[in-house]
């Protein structure tokens, strides 16, 4: 989808037409679980990186990611959404928007 978003960001510039990218990460769901499940039991490699993922506190609860589109969403202008992908492991921008951050902040 990256991809997407870079070609998009630069078929689109002059329009008025805005293109973002949002990255949230493995996020922690039943289907996550589930395709975890199945992998493990076709004993398929990539079960090693949500392995890993979960042990470094990677995987994150939907809440979090909700909350971190919705401010990208209502809180960024059109031209600050479009200029970068953003990605939700990526803690500079934390202070902005992630509850536990705000509240210290506040």
């Amino acid at each position: 989808f990256h991809r997407l978003y870079e070609q998009l960001k630069v078929e689109l510039v002059g329009s008025g037409v805005h293109a973002g990218s949002v990255s949230p990460g493995v996020v922690d769901t039943e289907g996550l679980w589930d395709h975890v499940q199945l992998a493990r039991d076709q004993h398929l490699p990539h079960v090693a990186y949500f392995d890993q993922a979960q042990k470094e506190g990677q995987i994150r609860h939907p809440d979090l990611a909700a909350e971190f589109i919705l401010y990208l969403l209502q809180k960024t202008s059109d031209e600050e959404f479009s200029k970068q992908e953003w990605k939700l492991n990526d803690k500079s921008h934390w202070n902005l928007w992630h509850p536990n951050m705000k509240k210290s902040n506040s």
